[in-house]
């Protein structure tokens, strides 16, 4: 393959991972006039908190394998080998994503405890935020590794198909949630989860094609190893770009991290 090929097929990838991207981050720049129209600084503070643990919680949920599972997938010479690594790395994030989910939504009493020091006098409740937010988690952290399966095989049209998709069902959720059903707060992290579980469901197809009934420990090592470096900056950087909101929230107030996220 000549390098003038390869570097259109690079810049044709790129734009298309670019779009993508920029539909994908889309969503909190359509929903913004809704938010800021419906809920209270407060409300939409509490809101913020959350998200910025989601972002978070993110990060842990994949542990670096992601990188890991890139570097191997695309090495892979055959198609055996490239189900054995997909079959792994899915089954480790399954059994930990379950094993986290669970003790997670065990602590959620606990733990909205001490998400929010100030009392709120919006009317929801914490735990089955904290508890959408972990179900959201879960789903998309099933999903995750298909998703890169797709940009593993370039196939980037279908990867972007699915951000679009997604993006959309997320608005439309969120217009059913907060309009229709009046959920007010809660509304934001069903049409979130709603959202998460559709793109895990249209997954399942290429789960199916693409997972075998293997595991490879040795292999598994070999993913973690290669992308555990990769897991302190993400979270420095997931710390740069949103941990102000709790520190807002500690230091200052709810109406503070509402105002500061309309922002």
């Amino acid at each position: 393959m000549s390098l003038l090929v390869s570097m259109k097929r690079l810049f044709r990838h790129s734009a298309i991972y670019g779009l993508g991207h920029i539909i994908n981050r889309s969503i909190g720049f359509l929903l913004l006039p809704l938010y800021t129209n419906v809920f209270s600084g407060e409300a939409f503070g509490v809101a913020g908190v959350l998200m910025t643990w989601q972002a978070l919680l993110t990060l842990i949920y994949v542990y670096g394998l992601d990188a890991g599972f890139l570097r191997y997938y695309i090495a892979a010479e055959d198609e055996s080998r490239r189900r054995t690594i997909f079959s792994t790395t899915f089954i480790s994030l399954l059994i930990t994503s379950v094993t986290l989910s669970g003790v997670l939504w065990l602590a959620a009493p606990r733990w909205s405890e001490w998400l929010l020091q100030e009392p709120v006098s919006v009317t929801f409740s914490l735990d089955l935020l904290i508890r959408l937010v972990i179900a959201a988690l879960f789903c998309d952290t099933l999903a995750f590794i298909p998703l890169l399966v797709l940009r593993a095989e370039e196939k980037s049209f279908s990867y972007m198909a699915f951000r679009v998709l997604n993006v959309t069902v997320n608005l439309a959720a969120n217009l059913y949630f907060i309009f229709y059903r009046k959920q007010g707060i809660e509304g934001i992290f069903w049409a979130n989860l709603v959202s998460s579980a559709f793109t895990l469901i249209m997954t399942l197809p290429l789960i199916k094609r693409r997972a075998a009934l293997s595991f490879s420990s040795s292999l598994l090592i070999k993913l973690f190893v290669f992308g555990l470096p990769a897991l302190p900056s993400g979270l420095a950087i997931a710390l740069m770009d949103s941990v102000d909101r709790i520190f807002l929230e500690r230091l200052a107030s709810l109406q503070s991290v509402g105002l500061y996220n309309s922002g």
